[in-house]
């Protein structure tokens, strides 16, 4: 997904975003998590999405190198599909909690 934000929108000057990605109202036009459009509007889905979103290059390469390294260890131990349910879970309920108690 994050090509095709750099691509549509732009990549942003690194004192907007220094993690070498798109603006960051591109973020939330691609389905960011946003508190007032989950709970005023109704937008259910922004719990989900932001599990694909990430804001630049650097986010998205630190973020594969901590699936290659604990992820993989997790899956060998628990199986694929335990894995997914885990990792799936835990980012929905981190939106969830984030939206509750951390809604700015």
């Amino acid at each position: 997904v994050l090509p095709l934000m750099m691509w549509q929108c732009g990549i942003a000057p690194m004192n907007i975003n220094p993690m070498i990605g798109p603006y960051p109202d591109a973020l939330n036009y691609w389905g960011a998590k946003n508190a007032v459009l989950i709970i005023e509007d109704g937008e259910f889905w922004r719990l989900f999405t932001p599990i694909f979103l990430h804001a630049g290059l650097i986010h998205l390469v630190g973020n594969v190198m901590v699936q290659i390294d604990a992820g993989n260890r997790w899956e060998k131990e628990w199986g694929s599909f335990i894995w997914m349910i885990i990792y799936i879970g835990s980012a929905f309920g981190s939106s969830v909690f984030s939206t509750c108690f951390m809604p700015d």
